[in-house]
C-alpha cells in the first residue's frame, strides 16, 4: 500500500472512531426533541379520509372551481401527514341521486339556494372583511352555516355588427332594450333588474343572431368570446349590468361530518379564504370573497365588466333564495311583459333576499 492510501486510511479510521465515541451522547440528549419532532411530523389527531363533494351552481369564465379546490386538499395533505381530502366534482343531480340513497359528504362546496340548514352545522369561525354582503347571506338565526370563497355574475352582450349595421351606439340600444324595441335574450331577472322590457328570448338566440342583446353570465361570454378567436363566431361586446349575482359558492360543514374531522376542514376553509389563495381565483375570472389588497382586473372584456360592477355585490339570502327561486323568475317572466303588479312583487322580495346591500 502507498504512503498516501495509507494516509488516507488512517484518517477515515480515526473519524469512524470518533463518530462511534460521541454519537451515542448526542443521541442520548437529544433523544426527546428528535422523537417530539417526529411525533408532529408523523401523527395527527385524525387520520384518514375527507370527503368534499364540490356541486357547482355555474362555471368559471375559464378553468375549473374543482380542479382549485383539489390543489389547496394538496398543499393540506402535504401539511398534515396522513390526512386526505377527496373532492369529487359532482353535479346537482349526481347530488340528488347520493342523498336518496343515504351518502353524504364530511364537507361541501355548494351553490346559493342549494340546500337548506338541516344539512349543514353551524361553523364558529372569524371571517376576514367580504365584499359587498357575501358574508350575510348563508346566516340563520345568529349562526353562519356557509362560508362564500367565489363569485360570478351578468353582463350585457350586444351583437356588434348589428349594431354598426343599424348605425346604433350603446345609449341607443340600452333605451331600445328598455323601451323593448331590441329584441332581447338571457337571464330574466338580471334583464327585469337592468329595467329592460319585452319577452326575453333563449339563451342560444343570442349566439345565433336570432336578439340583439343577451343577459349572460361570465361562463356564456367566455365561451363566445374563445369562439370568435378561433374564427367562429359573429364579433361582439360586454357591458356591466348589475352588481346583483346569484352566482355564488360557499363551504360548509355537512350535518353528519364527525367531531375529530372539523379542525382540519374548518383549515381548509381558512385556507381558501387566505390572500393568496382568494388572488388566485382571478386566474378563472371570478371575483374573491374577501376584499383583497389587489385590484379586480382583467385583460377580458367580459371579467373586466363584471368585476367593474361586482366588486360589491349584492347577494341574496342562501336559504330564502331556495324558497323564493321559482318566484322570482315567474314574476320577472310577467313583469317583461308590463305586468306592474308582478314587478312590485319581483322589487320586494329582491329587496328582502338582499338584506344589507344596493341593487345597482
Amino acid at each position: 500500500m502507498q504512503g498516501r492510501e495509507k494516509m488516507i486510511c488512517a484518517a477515515m479510521t480515526l473519524a469512524i472512531i470518533v463518530f462511534m465515541v460521541l454519537s451515542p451522547g448526542y443521541i442520548a440528549a437529544n433523544r426527546q426533541s428528535l422523537t417530539q419532532q417526529y411525533r408532529q411530523q408523523s401523527t395527527e389527531s385524525y387520520q384518514g379520509i375527507i370527503s368534499l363533494w364540490h356541486i357547482a351552481g355555474f362555471k368559471a369564465y375559464r378553468g375549473s372551481m374543482g380542479a382549485w379546490l383539489e390543489k389547496a386538499a394538496a398543499a393540506l395533505e402535504k401539511k398534515h401527514r396522513g390526512v386526505y381530502f377527496e373532492v369529487e366534482s359532482i353535479t346537482l343531480s349526481d347530488y340528488m341521486a347520493r342523498r336518496e340513497r343515504g351518502e353524504k359528504a364530511d364537507f361541501y362546496s355548494f351553490p346559493l339556494g342549494w340546500e337548506y340548514i338541516e344539512e349543514l352545522q353551524p361553523i364558529d369561525m372569524t371571517m376576514p372583511e367580504m365584499r359587498g354582503n357575501m358574508a350575510d347571506p348563508c346566516r340563520y338565526r345568529g349562526s353562519t352555516y356557509g362560508i362564500p370563497y367565489a363569485a360570478s355574475g351578468y353582463v350585457l352582450a350586444v351583437n356588434s355588427r348589428i349594431m354598426q349595421e343599424k348605425g346604433l351606439d350603446m345609449d341607443m340600444l340600452s333605451g331600445m332594450i328598455r323601451s323593448g324595441e331590441a329584441k332581447m335574450s338571457g337571464n330574466g331577472i338580471i334583464a327585469c333588474i337592468y329595467g329592460a322590457k319585452g319577452e326575453p328570448g333563449e339563451a342560444e338566440d343570442f349566439s345565433n343572431e336570432k336578439s340583439l342583446a343577451a343577459f349572460i353570465d361570465a361562463r356564456a361570454a367566455g365561451e363566445m368570446e374563445r369562439k370568435v378567436q378561433s374564427g367562429k363566431g359573429f364579433p361582439f361586446e360586454t357591458f356591466p349590468c348589475t352588481n346583483y349575482t346569484d352566482l355564488v359558492q360557499y363551504l360548509g360543514i355537512g350535518s353528519g361530518a364527525e367531531e375529530e374531522k372539523r379542525d382540519y376542514i374548518m383549515e381548509f376553509m381558512q385556507y381558501v379564504l387566505s390572500e393568496d389563495k382568494q388572488q388566485n381565483l382571478m386566474e378563472l375570472g371570478l371575483i374573491p370573497a374577501i376584499a383583497t389588497k389587489a385590484q379586480l382586473e382583467s385583460e377580458t372584456h367580459a371579467v373586466s365588466a363584471i368585476y367593474e360592477s361586482g366588486s360589491q355585490p349584492a347577494v341574496p339570502q342562501c336559504f330564502l333564495y331556495a324558497a323564493y327561486e321559482d318566484q322570482l323568475y315567474q314574476s320577472a317572466g310577467k313583469a317583461l311583459s308590463g305586468d306592474e303588479n308582478a314587478k312590485k312583487d319581483l322589487d320586494l322580495r329582491l329587496m328582502e333576499l338582499v338584506q344589507g346591500a344596493g341593487i345597482k
